[in-house]
């Protein structure tokens, strides 16, 4: 078949087969290594994005806190004038009312953001969320006999303690991504 055909032809054909083969090689190899940056690429922009959304999460979790943290505090003022006689609970409701102080609204926010979003804070929250207790256990309906306003001074400085590390603790989150 190919007795006819000169040598230079041959070698001419076998060159342009040689170069076809090497190009596409290349344009293979080529695009391997163009989808593997593109791939990486793409990752590193969706764990960056991923990053961004969590830590925005993370900045309105830690402003909800402070200003839940805030009430709380105000809360407790308020109660504090009820164990010491200064004024009486429906007064003091009033109070709260006027002051537009309010807990829970803040803290099923808090509870959601950190169930969905900040797991690795969960057993912190709970131990603030046990000392809220501690705090809301002197401002039942029914004052008990002997309440000392030391003892509740003192269960809300626990809170305030366990509060304040509570954030600290979301401060070094910010800091380590």
């Amino acid at each position: 078949m190919f007795d006819n055909v000169s040598p230079q032809v041959l070698v001419a054909l076998a060159s342009a087969i040689l170069a076809a083969v090497v190009s596409l090689t290349s344009v293979y190899l080529t695009n391997l290594n163009n989808r593997k940056t593109e791939k990486d690429k793409f990752e590193m922009n969706r764990v960056a994005e991923r990053e961004k959304v969590r830590r925005g999460k993370l900045e309105e979790l830690f402003l909800l806190f402070s200003k839940w943290d805030a009430d709380m505090v105000a809360l407790g003022h308020f109660y504090l004038r009820v164990i010491t006689g200064e004024t009486n609970e429906d007064e003091a409701l009033v109070n709260v009312s006027k002051n537009q102080i309010s807990e829970k609204d803040y803290l099923q926010r808090i509870t959601m953001m950190i169930d969905l979003y900040f797991s690795d804070l969960k057993t912190d929250f709970d131990k603030v969320l046990d000392a809220r207790e501690s705090v809301w256990s002197f401002c039942s309906k029914i004052m008990q006999p002997g309440v000392r306003i030391e003892d509740f001074i003192k269960v809300q400085e626990e809170f305030r303690g366990i509060a304040k590390e509570f954030k600290a603790k979301m401060a070094k989150i910010t800091n380590e991504r």
